[in-house]
């Protein structure tokens, strides 16, 4: 804050030859301010102005609050972090353990997924007797060399598909659904000849291909 003076003050200063504080050879703007008494008073500082300097500001920095703040979140340069500190300082990240997995409505991992995609080759297999197709059979080939029935059973997953082939010759393979089989006819009789079933859902399937 500046002091002021009456003009009475400095002209007795220069006059006796004394100093005033804020009086100086490079002061050449008069403040002047009426302070409520009968006194007319002035301030002089100098054209050079500036800040002030750092070692002459008083207070405390918890009271610089902004200042404080800013200076609380930079690391102290004498500290050491361990490298599961620096580590949490890149998160969020990838945490290997969930690498192997995804979000649906469940964590799966990439093992399952596998397991529950369709195959690009399909599997044959070979049989020479009766036989009622299971869960395995989904997506494959089976191809009959010997007179057989193949019963096409309930519980299959809607969607499923088993393709049926006579290799045999003169034989014959018949289809049997142990609820509903929706198809035109239901032996294979011609060498070579195939048909594809398909479980509809509800215990309910279909059957096309070289029928009689």
């Amino acid at each position: 804050m500046a002091e002021y003076y009456t003009i009475a003050e400095i002209l007795n200063s220069v006059y006796q030859g004394d100093s005033i504080s804020t009086f100086s050879a490079s002061a050449d703007v008069l403040n002047a301010v009426y302070d409520g008494t009968s006194a007319l008073k002035v301030s002089l500082s100098g054209s050079t102005g500036g800040g002030g300097v750092w070692g002459d500001i008083t207070g405390t920095l918890s009271s610089q609050t902004d200042l404080d703040t800013a200076l609380g979140l930079k690391a102290d340069k004498s500290t050491t972090y361990t490298e599961t500190e620096v580590d949490n300082l890149l998160s969020p990240k990838l945490d290997e353990s969930t690498f192997n997995t995804y979000s649906g409505t469940t964590d799966t991992s990439i093992s399952d997924l596998e397991d529950d995609k369709a195959d690009k080759n399909i599997t044959i297999t070979t049989k020479s007797a009766s036989y009622e197709v299971d869960a395995d059979d989904n997506g494959t080939m089976i191809n009959f060399s010997d007179t057989a029935t193949v019963t096409l059973p309930d519980g299959m997953d809607t969607g499923y598909q088993v393709v049926i082939v006579n290799v045999g010759s003169t034989k014959t393979i018949t289809l049997s659904a142990t609820t509903t089989l929706q198809s035109t006819a239901t032996t294979i009789t011609k060498q070579y000849g195939g048909a594809t079933c398909t479980h509809l859902g509800s215990n309910v399937w279909l059957s096309m291909g070289l029928l009689e």
